[in-house]
């Protein structure tokens, strides 16, 4: 599901060191702390990122790494794993869309739509952390 689309006035570089550097994560991602990666670099194909969030530990691993382009990230938490989607189009300015799908095993698959809702309530503000981050740099 599209939970945000974004139009930055800046080069695409900028933004997806932004995407990409865990310093810089942890400061648009919301509520996001301890932010790492598993090698202590910037992200590239198959990095885990660990990190919390109200008051959880997650762990979450790069599964699409275009630079410039296309960036997603698989979580798991239990029976609930969510894929999150950053892709960058054009030259400037920059639309940036986010995507989250969501998937549930069992029984609680019953709850996805108000899982997907959950997650699209706390998690659909990313790009517009991102575009005050970029602006405050």
């Amino acid at each position: 599901m599209r939970v945000a689309i974004a139009n930055l006035s800046l080069p695409a570089d900028t933004i997806w060191s932004a995407l990409t550097t865990p310093e810089e994560m942890a400061k648009w991602m919301g509520d996001v702390t301890n932010l790492t990666t598993e090698d202590g670099g910037a992200l590239r194909m198959g990095s885990k990122i660990r990190f919390t969030t109200r008051g959880k530990q997650v762990e979450s691993k790069v599964i699409a790494f275009e630079p410039n382009r296309r960036l997603s990230l698989r979580a798991q938490q239990g029976p609930v794993q969510a894929v999150y989607t950053y892709e960058l189009h054009g030259a400037g300015p920059v639309r940036v869309t986010h995507d989250i799908e969501c998937h549930v095993r069992g029984l609680l698959g019953l709850l996805r739509p108000l899982i997907a809702r959950t997650l699209r309530r706390t998690d659909g503000g990313q790009l517009d952390r991102l575009e005050r981050h970029l602006a405050e740099k």
